[in-house]
């Protein structure tokens, strides 16, 4: 039976793991857009935090053109900052140091995720032509040698995800078209897939 110091040091690590639900997602550059989904599941649950990353904030300005100082923000600024910093240490708290360096100087939440998403997944044309790269996979993809279902499967979800991040929908519809096609034409794989087709009707 492991001890005491053995359960703290598990504990530790699934916490530092990212499955705890006060701390937010850890991200060191692999696999961004399931970090991504993750990220957005655990901003909202403050949402205030979510919606100053999607709408933006900047201090007001005065007759003169220059920030308001603190002593002049009203109730509805200061909740706004509030959520700004709140929203801003989040997202930093979710990324290595290295990340962090990655992205270079930024003025507010919603800045700090802009160049997120267009450092990991591209600006418009490349995600074009990242999107094509996924398709192409995602039509074309076979199971391999001695590969399990679940194996292919994984595969499959993988492209998906990639798709997901930089919002590329795929009907289910053809999430299993391309699946089917991808077990092999062996007698055992054959007979399993067609009895699929005829029961959903895909024939």
């Amino acid at each position: 039976m492991p001890d005491s110091h053995q359960n703290e040091d598990l504990q530790s690590s699934v916490t530092w793991e990212g499955f705890s639900t006060a701390r937010p997602p850890l991200f060191s550059g692999e696999d961004f857009a399931y970090w991504k989904d993750r990220m957005e599941c655990h901003l909202k649950t403050q949402v205030e935090m979510w919606i100053v990353i999607q709408t933006g904030f900047t201090i007001p300005f005065d007759n003169d053109g220059l920030p308001l100082t603190c002593e002049r923000w009203d109730a509805a600024t200061r909740k706004k900052i509030e959520a700004d910093a709140k929203a801003t240490q989040t997202l930093q708290c979710g990324l290595t140091k290295e990340e962090l360096n990655r992205i270079g100087p930024f003025i507010s939440a919603k800045d700090l995720w802009n160049k997120l998403n267009e450092l990991h997944e591209g600006t418009s044309d490349t995600k074009v032509s990242k999107r094509d790269l996924l398709l192409n996979k995602l039509y074309n993809i076979r199971m391999m040698d001695r590969e399990s279902a679940s194996g292919l499967h994984a595969q499959i979800q993988d492209l998906l995800n990639g798709l997901h991040a930089i919002d590329q929908k795929i009907k289910n519809h053809d999430v299993i078209r391309y699946a089917l096609k991808a077990f092999p034409k062996n007698t055992l794989w054959a007979s399993m897939v067609d009895a699929y087709k005829v029961s959903r009707d895909l024939c």
